[in-house]
């Protein structure tokens, strides 16, 4: 703390949590010009995640699986793949779970960890991590999970007695998902043949709207 205090990075990282400043760090990664001062700059000046108001409500899930998926890919070996964040908990392999946007449960088969392009199966990815899901139906982009109906209604109520927000407010932050922006590119995809048209899955072509 003194350390911060003195060299001014600790105001520099209320102002910015505070959304009031914004850094700027210049440097070349070609040739290696800049890039540990902007690593240090990453762990001096920026937040912890914790700090973050808008995470206060996954600290009312506790040890329970909470995450959100922010990325829907197609793998031609894997099929679609889902990304998630954790917020807390862990994921783990062959995991129910439960949708809380869609108001339904949800089983994994495999749970990945990404290396690049390439991914690992593992048997467990523990809270701040990212975790590549195969096998799901229905979770789309944005969708907020949690381990089971209980644990959401539990979190649900602790956040709300904490917070005193609204019904509609819980809602809002539960429940809807992340926001899509409305596409700047228009294509139609269209099947080589009719044999090739009887064996497109319908839902794969609508998941498409939300990768």
């Amino acid at each position: 703390m003194e350390f911060w205090a003195q060299s001014g990075a600790y105001r520099f990282c209320r102002g910015y949590t505070a959304v009031n400043h914004v850094p700027v760090l210049c440097g070349s990664s070609y040739k290696n010009i800049g890039v540990q001062k902007l690593m240090d700059a990453i762990v001096d000046i920026l937040p912890s995640p914790t700090e973050r108001p808008a995470l206060a409500m996954f600290q009312h899930f506790g040890d329970s699986l909470c995450a959100r998926a922010f990325k829907v890919v197609h793998d031609k070996h894997r099929g679609a793949v889902t990304f998630f964040r954790i917020y807390s908990g862990a994921f783990k392999k062959g995991q129910k779970f439960y949708n809380i946007h869609l108001d339904q449960s949800e089983q994994i088969t495999r749970l990945l960890l990404a290396e690049a392009d390439d991914y690992k199966e593992v048997n467990e990815i523990q809270c701040g991590n990212i975790a590549a899901v195969t096998g799901l139906k229905t979770t789309m982009c944005g969708d907020l999970i949690c381990s089971n109906e209980k644990a959401y209604k539990t979190a649900r109520l602790s956040y709300g007695k904490a917070s005193k927000l609204s019904d509609e407010e819980l809602n809002e932050l539960f429940n809807v998902r992340t926001r899509i922006p409305d596409p700047v590119f228009f294509c139609s995809i269209e099947p080589p043949s009719q044999d090739k048209m009887r064996n497109t899955n319908l839902f794969d072509i609508e998941r498409l709207e939300f990768t």
